[in-house]
């Protein structure tokens, strides 16, 4: 009977699951016929063969997640125009096949991790932080306003709608990857799965190495974008080469200890992945990667001279056969790699871009500029993300809001830069993983990811203890998946990756995959038992406790100085909002299509207010179009009717309103629509907009 129920809630939460996938794929996804025609396919398969068999949709999962990402360049659908990371939407298919599986099948359940409670810290503070924020840019509805509108967020025009988005990506970046360690837990358990699953993932990023090949010699914008292109580097297939590198830096030294681990085939494909990736690094222009991938592959090295040399370090009977037969040839090929990768270095090292990038970096140092040379805009961003961390040190400005908050506080900040940097001021990500987190969910949720980031690492920590697997079969394995976390720690301090969902779902890989080996040598002594310890109840109370206090710290912040009318009024946002761009009339007067609803930020200059409105629905005499007009004042805090239209014909019409009671006042003018239409729809126009009323320059009569 338990696992009947159990099975049922499964099926629900899948149910619920699908319908909020429905709807996030049906907003955030470019539904251009030629992109889903090979999209949708792959998402589909995975999903479906993760709810059939799930180690079968998780092998499907690890070979497409590096493929799919420069999928919408190659349909023009650049990143300047708004949608959901591939890789992001792929696993959200693969978690709802994993939902659908444990519905149908009776799946046992995942070992003890001594991961999952910082973990589940973590996430709760994420979740909370989200749909805190997510509400603030909603404008509280609907106890402050009576409709989700597209109201203002920042001094760059942002609106509700692309905040909100902000906030629903950057917080799935945190769940994502932290459900997909709890995947992985759950099948690496196995060494034949672990095979498969470095097998598939290796073929995965070989085919992502060859096609960033074609790119630097043969196509450079082939599923690249015209920003990267110019600046003459390369993504391969990812989002961008920034993610291919860091991608590269973790895995590669995890290449590196496969080929050592694995015979035959398996070995050549390892190998062949190492030495591409090695090759094919300085085209990438990635200078923080390049520091990573030297970090991992050091940690490789050092591995495998302690182990030679600690006294513990014999060989087991069984394993010395196979040592004495394949150390020559290991060697061997080893050295004849270093060879070519130093010829080939040597051939490139004076045109590589990443060695141009660094050579420009030295030069600005020694100019003068100080370490802000090696970085100008980084000096920006991380400037003011502490700024943010000063302001709001508990909870932070939300997650995903950092971005947002970013121009308000260039607008704020009164420094006087010197050095010719000023106009690095960008519009990013904070560039730096600790600050990212800091600036959006405050120190108490950076100390909660740095609790969770710490565990990952002390039980890799813990692998190099005597009995450890750093020390047992699967050394070589262990060794370059420590070297390649070891990249990515060192790489996040000078990004975020919040962006970047493949570079994620990689780092989630590694640590599934390094804190998952084990091995115990009979005479070696136990580690501590930390992976089955339940968390005590005190612990459990101190932890929810700390939440709560995240949670009401932020509800404070988010209704009083972070809310949109604070913003609002603070950085004196013109609160235009639900309109499409500005046209002119044939004779040259300017006026804006709305949607259902449109607002205008006015000030009352005269007793008389003066709306031209016109209404261009193809049954527009048949069925009318229903206009109300309000006057709102502290964004929906006071909200007055002032009257209504009815508008039967396609021409405009010019109505009047007597406002005497608000002349002086500063509000919005907000008009709504009883229905809209689409010209793509109802006659074949190439326009896919929503269109309520259009809305002409508003007078006054004194």
């Amino acid at each position: 009977m338990k696992d009947l129920r159990k099975a049922i809630g499964y099926i629900i939460a899948a149910a619920l699951f699908a319908a909020a996938l429905y709807l996030f794929y049906k907003k955030y996804v470019p539904l251009v016929p030629a992109f889903q025609l090979l999209y949708l396919p792959a998402c589909l398969a995975v999903g479906g063969l993760a709810a059939w068999d799930f180690r079968t949709g998780t092998l499907a999962f690890l070979f497409a997640f590096p493929l799919v990402n420069h999928w919408p360049y190659l349909f023009g659908l650049n990143e300047s125009i708004p949608q959901a990371p591939a890789a992001l939407g792929l696993f959200l298919f693969y978690a709802l096949g994993r939902l659908v599986q444990r519905g149908l099948k009776r799946v046992p359940a995942s070992p003890e991790n001594p991961v999952l409670r910082p973990m589940v810290l973590a996430a709760a503070v994420v979740v909370v932080s989200a749909l805190l924020t997510a509400w603030r840019f909603t404008n509280f509805y609907p106890l402050a306003s009576g409709g989700v509108y597209e109201l203002v967020t920042n001094i760059n025009g942002v609106t509700a709608g692309g905040a909100i988005m902000s906030t629903l990506f950057s917080a799935l970046n945190y769940l994502t990857g932290m459900a997909f360690f709890v995947f992985l837990c759950a099948v690496l358990d196995r060494a034949a799965f672990r095979t498969q699953a470095l097998t598939v993932i290796s073929i995965s990023l070989l085919l992502s190495v060859l096609f960033g090949f074609i790119q630097h010699f043969l196509a450079p914008a082939a599923g690249n974008t015209a920003f990267w292109v110019r600046l003459g580097q390369i993504n391969a297939t990812f989002k961008d080469p920034n993610a291919f590198g860091a991608v590269l830096a973790m895995f590669t030294p995890l290449a590196a200890g496969a080929a050592f681990h694995y015979r035959g085939w398996r070995r050549i494909l390892s190998g062949l992945l190492a030495v591409l990736a090695v090759i094919i690094f300085p085209f990438i222009g990635a200078r923080s990667a390049l520091l990573g991938l030297g970090a991992g592959l050091l940690v490789m090295a050092a591995a495998r001279v302690a182990w030679r040399s600690r006294k513990g370090g014999a060989l087991t009977a069984a394993e010395a056969p196979r040592k004495s037969t394949r150390r020559k040839p290991l060697w061997a090929g080893a050295a004849i790699v270093g060879l070519l990768i130093v010829v080939l270095g040597v051939a490139v090292l004076g045109k590589a871009k990443v060695f141009e990038r660094l050579s420009q970096s030295l030069k600005l140092v020694s100019s003068g500029s100080g370490l802000v040379g090696l970085s100008p805009e980084r000096h920006f961003l991380w400037k003011e993300a502490l700024a943010m961390v000063r302001d709001y040190p508990l909870t932070g400005v939300g997650v995903g809001a950092y971005i947002i908050e970013l121009p308000n506080y260039y607008t704020k900040d009164t420094t006087v830069y010197t050095g010719g940097f000023e106009n690095l001021r960008r519009n990013d990500s904070a560039e730096n993983y600790f600050l990212q987190a800091g600036s959006e969910l405050g120190l108490i949720g950076l100390l909660a990811l740095l609790w969770l980031l710490g565990t990952i690492l002390r039980e890799v920590g813990r692998g190099y203890r005597r009995g450890g697997p750093a020390w047992g079969p699967d050394r070589y394995l262990f060794w370059g998946a420590s070297g390649g976390l070891l990249a990515y720690v060192l790489n996040i301090f000078f990004h975020s990756y919040i962006g970047s969902f493949e570079t994620v779902y990689g780092f989630w890989f590694l640590a599934a995959l390094a804190v998952g080996l084990k091995y115990q040598k009979e005479d070696a002594p136990r580690l501590e038992a930390v992976s089955g310890a339940s968390p005590r109840r005190e612990t459990s109370r101190y932890l929810a406790g700390i939440l709560l206090v995240f949670a009401a710290n932020h509800a404070w912040n988010s209704w009083h100085s972070l809310s949109l009318e604070a913003r609002t009024r603070e950085f004196h946002l013109q609160q235009n909002f639900g309109l499409y761009q500005a046209e002119k009339t044939a004779d040259g007067r300017d006026f804006h299509w709305t949607r259902e609803y449109g607002g205008i930020a006015l000030k009352i200059e005269g007793s008389v207010i003066q709306i031209p409105l016109l209404a261009s629905h193809p049954d527009l005499q048949k069925q009318p179009v229903d206009v109300d007009i309000f006057w709102i004042r502290g964004l929906f805090k006071e909200k007055v009717r002032m009257g209504g239209v009815r508008l039967r014909t396609d021409e405009w019409i010019v109505r009047e309103f007597p406002v005497s009671a608000f002349v002086g006042q500063e509000g919005i003018l907000f008009v709504t629509v009883n229905r809209t239409w689409t010209p793509l729809k109802a006659n074949g126009t190439p326009d896919p907009r929503r269109l309520g009323v259009a809305l002409g320059r508003v007078t006054f009569q004194k």
